[in-house]
């Protein structure tokens, strides 16, 4: 299909499926569009998506057009590609609250009893929700911030910093009781990181350059949750064993810095051996998503978490609606090898 053709059906979704249909066959599991200025374009305006997706009924690959980003971050279950990302991932880190584990009922739990031992009444859930992402002292802060006497609407800068210090200590106290309550991890979670962990799934999309003896993949968790907490939870849902270095918003080993602070993740490289083109970060928010811009890695964007709302403003290279097919389009780079 010449360039040409390409520019004739950017009318309608349908006219691009109508297109491609010929060109396309069970083995035949991407696209990539070279011209320069149609590249440009769909880098620019972000108008047009490719995504990868699975057969419903399981027969052979096809390819599916998502027009616009919104659409996209609504394609829940499959692989959107916004920027294709290398194969040959060698680093991959995972966020953990809304991106592994579903923990939103145990942290609304734990944040409405220290609002309850502080004087204040409860808050709805998907509010508590928001206010995840960004370490504890900000999630009590804003949680404290929002109904305090007198105060009704007050921005979390506006809390007194014994009251966020206060509240912190009772926050922890509460959450290590609660933790492991209700969180559970997403589905898939826990295929995708066998698949990941032990290689067991062929890649979907062959590289074209590949040796034939990889070095080992590692996977590992940079939270902005407390890392006790994070191992204990990870521990106790019996996924620890997956990942090789912890690290939380309170680790000695980042001098305490948080995300979308990069330091996790230059440290994480440093430690497996691996380049910024070698690594992939894996979150469920805005937070993620800059934490891997600003370490200059590869990003892909869970639609499901808690915070997956703040993906449409800043965008991930590749979005997943099940961490399953991350495994699939990742895929076990030893198999490749052998194939060539």
């Amino acid at each position: 299909m010449t360039i040409a053709d390409w520019s004739s059906y950017q009318a309608s979704a349908l006219s691009y499926q109508q297109a491609l249909a010929p060109a396309l066959s069970c083995r035949c599991w991407s696209l990539r569009l070279k011209a320069d200025g149609l590249v440009g374009r769909f880098r620019s305006t972000l108008t047009y998506v490719l995504a990868l997706t699975r057969a419903a009924a399981g027969e052979g690959r096809h390819t599916t057009l998502v027009h616009s980003r919104k659409e996209a971050l609504r394609y829940n279950g499959k692989v959107t590609i916004l920027r294709p990302i290398p194969h040959d991932i060698r680093l991959i880190v995972f966020d953990l609250d809304g991106t592994l584990i579903d923990s939103k009922e145990d942290l609304a739990l734990s944040v409405n009893l220290m609002r309850a031992e502080m004087g204040l009444g409860p808050l709805e859930y998907d509010l508590i929700a928001s206010y995840v992402g960004q370490g504890v002292g900000m999630l009590v802060r804003r949680a404290l911030a929002n109904g305090r006497p007198l105060r009704p609407g007050a921005k979390p800068e506006s809390v007194p910093d014994e009251d966020v210090e206060r509240g912190v200590e009772i926050f922890l106290r509460t959450y290590r009781l609660h933790m492991l309550d209700h969180t559970v991890t997403y589905p898939g979670v826990r295929e995708a990181l066998a698949e990941l962990d032990d290689g067991k799934v062929p890649s979907l999309i062959p590289s074209p350059v590949c040796a034939n003896s990889s070095p080992p993949r590692t996977l590992a968790v940079l939270t902005n949750k407390p890392v006790n907490f994070s191992r204990t939870i990870l521990i106790g849902l019996g996924i620890a064993s997956h990942f090789a270095v912890v690290y939380g918003g309170n680790s000695p080993e980042l001098n305490q810095k948080k995300k979308p602070d990069p330091e996790g993740l230059f440290k994480l490289m440093g430690d497996a051996g691996a380049t910024a083109n070698q690594t992939l970060m894996v979150g469920d928010s805005d937070t993620d998503v800059l934490t891997g811009r600003n370490a200059g890695v590869w990003i892909c964007g869970v639609t499901y978490g808690i915070g997956s709302h703040t993906l449409e403003t800043t965008p991930p290279d590749v979005l997943v609606g099940d961490m399953r097919e991350l495994a699939a389009f990742l895929g076990n780079r030893q198999a490749v090898g052998r194939r060539q």
